[in-house]
């Protein structure tokens, strides 16, 4: 284990080829003296057409802008996208960058697992964050009900307008 840091050095997951250097990151967050980054997608329970958005916060703890890859492997990797693949974190800023999760209504009901990989490509360092997605079976009592909100304007008496649509 690495003093200071939330990683051990092992691929958790057993997908993809472990290299010396690589390291995986424990409970969602990996740190350095350079950087933090902390990913809100680790291990769910989803269901057949659920669609979900999860995050990864890069926090810059140097002066120095760091250049960051995205990427992703293993049987989960199918069902996960990126808002970006790449990002320059200014120094001492922070960026969030968004997952999107989504599980087609057809899927075959299983446990998909992989892993998000993010290397910090300036500094020559590389993570890998355990991803698992566990595919439960939708019963009549857990039917989705998908809602699509999109905003229109705001009138001059401060009101919002919205349009809605409900799916299921």
């Amino acid at each position: 284990i690495c003093p200071g840091c939330s990683i051990y050095p092992q691929n958790l997951t057993g997908v993809g080829n472990k290299t010396e250097e690589e390291e995986v990151a424990q409970g969602g967050v990996f740190e350095t003296d350079e950087f933090r980054i902390e990913i809100t997608l680790t291990n769910v329970e989803l269901f057949p057409g659920e669609n979900r958005e999860y995050g990864i916060k890069f926090i810059n703890k140097i002066t120095q802008n760091i250049n960051f890859e995205i990427s992703d492997e293993g049987s989960a990797a199918k069902f996960i996208d990126f808002q970006k693949k790449s990002l320059v974190v200014k120094g001492l800023e922070t960026e969030i960058v968004k997952i999107f999760v989504k599980i087609p209504k057809d899927v075959e009901i299983k446990k998909y697992i992989g892993n998000i990989i993010i290397k910090a490509v300036n500094l020559d360092k590389e993570v890998k964050f355990p991803v698992a997605l566990d595919i439960n079976e939708l019963t009549e009592e857990d039917q989705l009900l998908n809602a699509n909100v999109k905003f229109i304007t705001i009138t001059q008496d401060g009101k919002i307008l919205l349009t809605t649509q409900l799916t299921n």
